[in-house]
């Protein structure tokens, strides 16, 4: 082989194990995995047994449609359902909280594949903290310092400033601020992001499948246990060892793949997928919807619906023939785009809708007669969400994504 060859098969292998589109890196999803190069040029797995290093598009649609789900569901912070088509929606969209368990699952697939693969490199554990410092920190806590300084919560800070918010509830009494309310789900990302690292790199490979199994029992007893001695609702939906489930199903999936599973997860994905469809639709038809406080969906219903999720997840990357469907809309550029903007739209949504329903009561108090202002509140308010985390993109978040790609660099 020339030079000139040589090196275009070396900057090639390069682009695969970075990103195709480095200055648009999402959360997660460009894994750094074996390549090889194909005669397109295209990136294409040098052994049969490991998974290709390319961007899986689909994945970022996942985040899209996750993100269309929560800030769907919070449109009930400004309807009231006063009307027949504010009824509808908010029967529509009842079941999007769950959006966040399918952020979840995502998260221990993505975070755990990278784990697997990268455990026993000389960086682990530098590597990992660094990129998750850059990726989520600055957002973070820059949005902390501005909402700390509209907000009267001085006696709960110190809970958001450690990722400790999703136990206010056990400890403190009390509830998270409305405008910081979705932050919960942020805290049990990081707690599993503190520990998860360590159990991989203690575990043999071939015990972290039966650990994620493990976990999730746990998991399920804890909600079952808790639920029938009367514990908060809030406590069972937000505190990590109850949800600890949803991480471990997407981790499950991620070393079944990456090790000698793999086989049996093709073999078992669409019956999970199947099997947890039907759970689901026999409890949202006792319960009269999928409700996040309903017993049964905080019980069982979290376990399958978050085993539905790590299914579709491994439809999707063994590009299963029946996942095609299901793929064309994930691929959708939207759709996409909206999943690479989701970490800044979940962070500023909430804050953003808290404030329209100021305006929205405000209007109504002035005598606006047209009947629709929560809607046009709410409307706006997405739309400036979308603009703001657009701006938080370019501006910001996507600053620390380049010193996160000179942190690879200096490693390589």
């Amino acid at each position: 082989m020339s030079r000139d060859n040589a090196d275009r098969v070396e900057m090639s292998a390069l682009r695969c194990w970075r990103c195709p589109k480095s200055c648009d890196l999402p959360l997660m999803i460009y894994l750094r995995l074996p390549c090889g190069l194909s005669s397109e040029g295209n990136c294409r797995v040098s052994d049969s047994s490991q998974i290709s290093a390319a961007h899986i598009p689909a994945l970022d649609g996942v985040r899209g449609v996750a993100i269309v789900l929560v800030v769907g569901f919070h449109s009930q912070v400004l309807l009231d359902g006063s009307n027949v088509g504010e009824r509808l929606w908010l029967n529509l969209v009842s079941a999007g909280w769950s959006g966040v368990d399918l952020f979840f699952v995502l998260s221990g697939f993505l975070i755990t594949t990278i784990l697997i693969q990268t455990n026993g490199e000389s960086n682990y554990f530098r590597n990992f903290f660094m990129r998750r410092v850059l990726r989520i920190f600055p957002l973070y806590f820059g949005s902390l310092l501005l909402l700390f300084s509209l907000l009267d919560v001085s006696e709960l800070q110190w809970w958001y400033w450690l990722f400790a918010q999703n136990w206010i509830p056990v400890f403190d009494g009390t509830h998270q601020p409305q405008a910081l309310q979705p932050f919960w789900s942020l805290a049990i990302e990081e707690q599993f992001y503190l520990v998860w690292p360590i159990i991989i790199c203690v575990l043999h490979p071939r015990y972290i499948p039966a650990f994620c199994v493990f976990a999730t029992t746990a998991a399920l007893v804890a909600r079952c246990i808790a639920s029938g001695d009367g514990v908060d609702q809030w406590i069972i939906a937000t505190v990590t060892p109850f949800r600890i489930d949803a991480l471990a199903l997407g981790a499950l999936v991620a070393s079944w793949r990456l090790g000698t599973q793999r086989e049996r997860l093709r073999k078992l994905s669409l019956p999970m997928f199947l099997t947890s469809v039907a759970v689901l639709a026999v409890i949202t038809v006792m319960q009269s919807g999928y409700q996040m406080n309903g017993i049964i969906s905080q019980t069982v219903g979290y376990t399958f619906f978050a085993l539905m999720c790590a299914a579709l997840i491994a439809l999707i990357v063994d590009e299963h023939h029946l996942a095609r469907p299901v793929c064309r809309l994930l691929n959708w550029r939207l759709v996409r785009h909206l999943g690479n903007r989701s970490f800044g739209i979940y962070v500023i949504h909430m804050p953003v809708l808290v404030f329209m329903n100021n305006v929205s009561h405000r209007k109504q108090a002035a005598g606006d007669a047209t009947g629709l202002v929560d809607v046009q509140c709410y409307c706006m308010g997405v739309m400036i969400s979308l603009v703001l985390a657009e701006v938080s993109w370019h501006l910001f978040e996507k600053q620390f994504l380049k010193e996160r790609i000179a942190l690879l660099d200096v490693v390589l």
